[in-house]
């Protein structure tokens, strides 16, 4: 899966969130969230990616993205589905 790049799409003083693009389409995204010296993350792909392009997202976010304060006390969760847009609420 060559090509593989994490855009940042937004950034708060604990948080941020990326695009994961592969040759400039987007096929996932990733949220992770920092306190202390913990992090979380939540990968989303989308669901015609299989478990090969899969692992080598997980291993490029823990190589690019984890900073070495928080590798002692990283979880990644990973979801695999299909988008069904974005939405905002009435009113």
């Amino acid at each position: 899966m060559p090509a593989l790049t994490f855009d940042l799409t937004i950034r708060t003083p604990s948080s941020a969130r990326w695009a994961i693009l592969h040759d400039q389409a987007q096929v996932g995204s990733v949220d992770m969230h920092v306190e202390q010296q913990r992090a979380r993350a939540t990968i989303v792909v989308a669901a015609s990616l299989d478990d090969a392009a899969l692992d080598e997202i997980i291993e490029a976010f823990d190589e690019q993205m984890i900073p070495d304060e928080f590798r002692r006390d990283v979880r990644l969760t990973v979801w695999r589905g299909e988008s069904l847009g974005t939405f905002a609420p009435a009113g």
